[in-house]
């Protein structure tokens, strides 16, 4: 979809995005997180979307995702999200086998 936008138009906390033969109206957040979310990210805490295939951890302990191996940079996961976080995580453990 993204290489099908023409125009984006933000009024008011409202989006406005134009393509070719549609024209998709919502708030801000629920635009975002529909486009977003075809491009592999997910919500993981409020205004923060993290790129799950670099994601190379996560600790449910501490409810944080990592990038590489050192475990920096850290990204907190809220209480919220983090039954989505598990279910991306189990479902590309079983797509992966």
């Amino acid at each position: 979809m993204m290489d099908e936008i023409l125009i984006v138009q933000i009024d008011d906390r409202q989006i406005v995005v134009h393509t070719k033969d549609e024209i998709y109206e919502g708030s801000m957040i629920e635009q975002l997180d529909r486009i977003l979310s075809q491009h592999g990210f997910l919500q993981v805490f409020r205004g923060k979307y993290a790129y799950m295939p670099r994601v190379t951890a996560y600790d449910p302990k501490a409810n944080r995702l990592y990038f590489d191996q050192d475990r920096y940079p850290a990204m907190p996961v809220s209480r919220r999200r983090k039954k989505d976080i598990v279910a991306y995580i189990r479902n590309k453990m079983v797509n992966d086998e």
